[in-house]
């Protein structure tokens, strides 16, 4: 800066801004397109739905389950994929169940999100599926021999 006498001066001064990361943020929902059904077994499809609810994109880099193991691969579900922000991703798989001591299936299914500076987050939610008692049909046929006997009587 220069004054009106002609006499200058100088000064400078530095700033740090600092940055910290945020955190991904994602919400898995697990649902069952039945959770009822009979002991002797029928295909289940679970659907598994990922939102990414947080502030900045994020990649699909783990979708696992309790029973099911990695689901990568398995039905349409597959990992990897670029989920933005305000963005879902959904894929299936189709199982047989069945019980024959009646105790209902429950698992629970993990996804991990990543975003750009690999920092994690991961939600879990769980489904269960009951199974209802089939009764037993039994059927029985009775004949006799011979068909007819003397009035008289006799062994059949």
């Amino acid at each position: 800066a220069v004054d009106d006498d002609g006499s200058d001066d100088t000064a400078s001064d530095d700033e740090t801004v600092l940055f910290f990361d945020i955190a991904p943020d994602i919400v898995l929902t697990k649902t069952a397109d039945d959770t009822l059904i009979p002991e002797t077994g029928q295909d289940v499809t679970f659907t598994f739905l990922v939102e990414n609810i947080g502030v900045e994109d994020v990649t699909l880099t783990s979708l696992t389950d309790t029973v099911f193991g990695d689901l990568n691969g398995q039905g349409d579900c597959a990992t990897g994929g670029l989920i933005p922000i305000g963005g879902s991703y959904s894929c299936s798989i189709t199982v047989t169940l069945s019980a024959d001591d009646l105790v209902a299936h429950s698992n629970v299914a993990t996804a991990v999100g990543t975003d750009d500076d690999g920092t994690t987050d991961e939600d879990s939610d769980d489904e269960t599926v009951t199974f209802t008692d089939v009764a037993p049909q039994i059927q029985i046929t009775k004949s006799a021999s011979p068909s007819s006997v003397h009035e008289a009587g006799g062994d059949v």
